[in-house]
């Protein structure tokens, strides 16, 4: 991933109407506004993922979620932690 400083984020966020900055860990999980975790998304979706999940479920809890009653019963999403590659 390139490093992308929040001010360039934001601002090309605000010079796409339909964009929205996008937390991946939420501040009220101790996520920051450093540009890693930080993703420019489509203002709708990102409305939809907050009304969904909340803001406050952890990874684990949206995976349960989907897997519990969103997906077809014979699939499953499974979480894997990036810096052990452990399934969670």
């Amino acid at each position: 991933m390139i490093a992308v400083s929040t001010r360039k984020m934001r601002k090309q966020a605000r010079k796409q109407p339909r964009k929205n900055i996008h937390h991946r860990r939420p501040k009220a999980q101790g996520g920051s506004n450093r540009p890693e975790n930080l993703s420019v998304v489509d203002t709708e979706r990102h409305s939809l993922w907050t009304q969904m999940f909340d803001g406050t479920m952890t990874p684990k809890e949206i995976i349960d979620d989907i897997n519990n009653k969103w997906i077809d019963e014979r699939y499953m999403v499974v979480l894997i932690e990036r810096r052990s590659g452990n399934a969670i």
